[in-house]
């Protein structure tokens, strides 16, 4: 990319580099706040970022944050889940009693007090005999 589509870019529009230098800090910014949210937010409890987090932090979080707060959440596997899941869920953990949804290579479970993420298991290969 710095070697090929970086100059292309760079010669036709001038100052392209610069720009996309200057959105990529704006955005570690704001990913920055959004993490110093989640810290204090999940400070005064037990709850790590493997969860279980307390049903009630997704209310108090702002959209933003609680979407964060998923992605961190399952960031291990590498899976990130996409814009549309995320808004998805959250609005199941806000409007529903109960809900059980995959996301990003887990099986997100949430009881009125808890939302949990579980690894998905995987089944086993069938054998041909």
């Amino acid at each position: 990319i710095r070697r090929q589509v970086l100059p292309a870019l760079e010669s036709h529009s001038p100052g392209t580099a610069a720009r996309l230098a200057r959105a990529a800090e704006a955005w570690t910014r704001r990913l920055d706040a959004l993490d110093a949210q989640l810290n204090a937010a999940l400070a005064p409890g037990p709850t790590r970022m493997a969860g279980p987090f307390p049903r009630a932090l997704f209310a108090a979080l702002s959209d933003e944050a609680a979407f964060r707060l998923l992605v961190r959440a399952t960031g291990v596997t590498g899976a990130v889940p996409g814009g549309a899941q995320l808004r998805k869920v959250l609005h199941r953990l806000r409007t529903e009693t109960s809900v059980q949804e995959r996301l990003a290579g887990f099986t997100l479970k949430a009881d009125p007090r808890a939302v949990r993420l579980l690894p998905l298991r995987s089944r086993p290969k069938a054998r041909v005999e």
